[in-house]
């Protein structure tokens, strides 16, 4: 588990407009973590390194946010109104750290679950691929193209299908082909032989969750309240982020099937997108990213770390690319994830979803019982 680094290691610059209460309340941050260190209080470890975390993203990518995310978190640290006692510190620089545990420790738990839950592995079950038929059903590669096309992209199908146009019919990373599409096409599956290229199975891949914003709408058949109350907690702390416009868009009706909140991606490669295993950071170049994650968990994919790819229409009809802001996120909640420790949580959180939600005769579910209470208590407070 990686621990914050140094004030003087990040982009946060006390120097610069905008970024001298981040600077005080990331030296909080870090004092926090070392105190939780030598406590052993992992719940306070790794809030501090969450919110420190999400502070050292938002400070790089100041180019493309701007000051919001900074100010909601510092504010929500440092803000007054809290409990009156003990009277608060005249300002975050000469202030007692242990003051600010316990809504850094709350803080913390709130964006994990409620930010970066979203990004990790919940984008509930992957619907079967596009069956294939036996025989190719197209003649021409552009009468795929042409067929693609004609798509409303309004359920995972269509999306797929536009999506797949888009990216010229292969992963959008790795340049591998689509399995569905050779078998369906002469021309395509005659060029990609020629070349010696491999074709794959492919998944269209969400990057901001399609199980979450269907939670939203109060149409959605057995969401129950706390469901619902999540997921509009979740577009709430985009809209205070500055996404106003992009938090109404993916809400909206089939929205979440919108081109720029999905991509082409071979099944392997979804999954670790989906569990935070890598992550794409935009560049400054409008569409270019960089493949970004830990070197064994990309190089087992094919992928190199610090490899820019740049995304185009290869329709050449104008579709819309993946939004750089949704992946710009997903990017923050896979980096808050490795500097925490958070994937740890998570994968005891699956767990625990896993078992009977009762308590067992033997006793042996009392601590699972017990931690999805405290889990509960903290959400609803």
């Amino acid at each position: 588990m990686a621990g914050l680094p140094r004030l003087s290691e990040c982009s946060i610059d006390p120097s610069k407009p905008g970024f001298e209460q981040a600077a005080s309340v990331y030296n909080i941050l870090l004092q926090l973590e070392q105190e939780a260190s030598e406590q052993s209080d992992k719940d306070l470890l790794q809030s501090a390194r969450i919110l420190g975390a999400f502070l050292t993203f938002f400070s790089d990518f100041f180019w493309l946010f701007g000051p919001l995310p900074l100010e909601k978190i510092t504010n929500g640290i440092v803000s007054r109104d809290r409990d009156p006692e003990p009277t608060p510190p005249t300002s975050a620089d000469d202030s007692d750290a242990s003051y600010y545990a316990p809504v850094v420790k709350k803080l913390g738990g709130w964006y994990r679950h409620h930010i970066v839950r979203v990004y990790r592995s919940n984008k509930g079950p992957t619907p079967q691929p596009m069956s294939h038929p036996s025989r190719p059903s197209f003649d021409s590669l552009q009468a795929m193209m042409d067929e693609y096309l004609k798509g409303s992209g309004t359920n995972y199908d269509a999306a797929k299908r536009l999506a797949l146009a888009r990216e010229g019919f292969r992963c959008i990373l790795t340049g591998h082909y689509d399995l569905s599409s050779c078998m369906k096409n002469e021309e395509l599956m005659r060029r990609v032989n020629a070349a010696g290229l491999a074709y794959l199975p492919t998944e269209c891949c969400h990057i901001f969750s399609q199980a979450t914003v269907q939670n939203v709408s109060k149409e959605t058949g057995a969401v129950t309240d706390d469901k619902r109350q999540y997921a509009t907690a979740v577009l709430a702390v985009m809209k205070s982020f500055g996404l106003d416009g992009l938090a109404r868009d993916i809400a909206s009706p089939n929205g979440v099937h919108d081109l720029s909140n999905i991509m082409i991606m071979s099944t392997g490669l979804h999954t670790a997108f989906d569990l935070l295993h890598f992550w794409l950071e935009p560049a400054r170049t409008a569409n270019e990213y960089i493949i970004s994650g830990p070197a064994s968990a990309l190089l087992s994919h094919g992928l190199q770390p610090g490899t820019t790819v740049r995304f185009q229409d290869h329709s050449d009809r104008g579709l819309a690319l993946p939004d750089r802001r949704l992946l710009a996120l997903h990017a923050a909640c896979a980096r808050v994830v490795h500097m925490s420790g958070a994937a740890e949580y998570f994968e005891r959180w699956e767990d625990d979803d896993d078992q009977p939600p009762f308590l067992l005769p033997d006793g042996s579910s009392a601590d699972r019982l017990v931690r999805r209470l405290n889990h509960e208590l903290m959400i609803a407070s």
